[in-house]
Order: structure tokens, then sequence, then C-alpha cells
């Protein structure tokens, strides 16, 4: 059983949201409203190869069309793992020509900031160098945060 308070109290609380509404706009109130919306998007870097010819008489393989996709507004880098004993060979991509160290591993690509790019690729065997059983890449960003 309710009391007369208990029942009078939804329909105050009705009343009152019904005047809210119904009050006027206020003649200063602004024309137009604006707001921010910020969000945060996580670091992705990818890179793809399409394809890779080996001209053994060159002694070169290509890798036709590379995209380099990284959002990392610092920039990225792209490391070739290979086989020990490619020193002398060359990477070239994207306008730049990075020479392959002695080790297994070698920086072949850089930029200063994000980048969505395919361009052509190509690694130049030094003279009498035989070609590279395995190879392959990996793209990393240039920022501390991922």
């Amino acid at each position: 059983m309710f009391t007369t308070a208990q029942k009078s109290a939804p329909l105050a609380l009705s009343l009152f949201a019904a005047s809210l509404v119904a009050m006027p706009a206020s003649a200063e109130a602004p024309s137009s409203r604006s707001f921010t919306l910020a969000a945060t998007v996580g670091t992705v870097c990818r890179i793809e190869l399409t394809d890779m010819l080996v001209d053994q008489t060159q002694g070169s393989i290509r890798f036709g069309a590379v995209t380099r996709l990284c959002n990392a507004a610092e920039g990225y880098r792209v490391i070739m793992q290979h086989p020990t004993g490619l020193g002398g060979a060359a990477f070239q991509m994207g306008g730049q020509s990075a020479p392959l160290g002695s080790g297994n591993e070698s920086v072949v690509f850089s930029a200063n900031r994000a980048q969505n790019v395919t361009s052509d690729a190509e690694l130049r065997l030094a003279p009498g160098q035989a070609l590279p059983a395995s190879l392959s890449f990996r793209i990393e960003p240039l920022s501390a945060r991922f």
C-alpha cells in the first residue's frame, strides 16, 4: 500500500521533467554548436611484396612492386634478413640504395615520416656471389610506442 507522499513523488518528478522540456530557449543561446572528437590509433606497419624475378645472368633479384605502409609519425625502417656473406650486395628501393652487411640482417630502407607507398625493389649481388637461398623482410616503426 502506498502513502500519499509515495504516490505523488513519481508525479512530481514527471511534471518537473516535462517543465524542463517545455522551457523556451534563451535568447542568448549560440546559433551553432561544436564538439571535439579525439581518438587513439594504434601503430600499423606492413610490407607486401607482389612478385620476385631472379636474374642469374645479372646477379639480381627483382621484387616488383613493394608496398610499404606504416602510420608511425616518426617514420619506419625496413630490415632484410639474409644469409651471411652478402657483404658487397646492395638493395635498391624507393630511390634509396643500401649496402648489405656481412651479418645476417641489414637495414635496407628508412623513412622519417608515415607512408603508404609502392615502389619497385631490387637486390643486386656483388660479382661472384651466389643467389641467397632465403630472404625475409620486416618493417618496424621508429617510435618507441606501439
